[in-house]
């Protein structure tokens, strides 16, 4: 809920809550790397201003969700579209 209204103000809030999304994926892509010994990219292709309009329409179906568990839908979703394996 307040990533949507951040977004609507263009505050400091909104770019914190990218920068911690994209750290969130750095970090499921460094763990697959380490456990399942493989590069693991998810989003990589896909730019940051995707990541933001995936995280606003998510936020906007789920105003009860916090922003954990938009990053771990976001996961799910672009994993699924890379076929890669963020377990």
């Amino acid at each position: 809920p307040e990533y949507v209204e951040a977004k609507r103000g263009n505050t400091k809030k909104l770019y914190s809550s990218i920068s911690w999304v994209q750290g969130f994926i750095s970090g499921v892509n460094y763990r697959a790397a380490r456990e399942q010994g493989q590069d693991s990219m998810i989003a990589r292709d896909y730019p940051a201003t995707s990541i933001v309009d995936w995280l606003e329409r998510y936020c906007r179906k789920n105003p009860q969700d916090y922003l954990s568990d938009a990053a771990e839908a976001l996961v799910i979703e672009f994993s699924e579209k890379n076929g890669s394996n963020a377990d």
